[in-house]
């Protein structure tokens, strides 16, 4: 199976010229035909997170949409390895032009990845709807670990000799979250 991801930027004034002339309210209703739903069939977003935000379920079709109550909404996540959003099933979310949605990925930790801005993995999709922007930012990766101290070699002249024992070698750091697609 394979991860999709599906942009579709909402012109609906495109036959007439420009989208500065389509007002939110013709935005809505031509993304509704577009996917032959109601507004019913919409979940509103009316604030983002600290934490992500999971969308959708295994195996089903979700649609969200994100509120006019603020111009920019972010769904930033600073737990341990998390992504700012998580794609389960197919997603549909709809930015309205003029909203700014930011989705962040939490930085790695030691040796575990960075989560995605947006986490895709295989099998899921996403379809994005729109003129609003979407900034999509995996976290960053982190340092690899010092390696151990090795043992001290000892003997006696002409003699006798124990060697040292070698050190431990250190561990790499967790890679960096994409900003749409896996953690790192």
């Amino acid at each position: 199976m394979k991860k999709t991801l599906l942009f579709f930027a909402l012109l609906c004034a495109f036959a007439q010229g420009a989208l500065a002339q389509t007002s939110l309210e013709e935005e809505w209703q031509e993304v509704l035909a577009m996917t032959q739903t109601t507004s019913s069939n919409w979940n509103v977003l009316h604030s983002g997170s600290t934490t992500g935000h999971w969308f959708g379920s295994d195996g089903n079709t979700t649609y969200y949409r994100l509120g006019l109550n603020n111009n920019i909404y972010n769904f930033t996540n600073y737990q341990h390895d998390g992504s700012g959003a998580t794609i389960h099933g197919t997603v549909y979310l709809y930015v309205p032009t003029g909203i700014t949605v930011n989705f962040i990925g939490a930085n790695a930790n030691e040796t575990n990845g960075a989560g995605a801005g947006i986490e895709l993995n295989e099998g899921n999709t996403l379809v994005l709807l729109g003129g609003g922007t979407i900034n999509a930012t995996g976290g960053n990766a982190a340092n690899g670990s010092n390696g151990g101290t090795g043992g001290n070699a000892s003997g006696e002249w002409d003699s006798w000799t124990y060697t040292g024992a070698g050190g431990t070698g250190g561990n790499g750091g967790g890679g960096a979250g994409a900003g749409i697609g896996t953690r790192g």
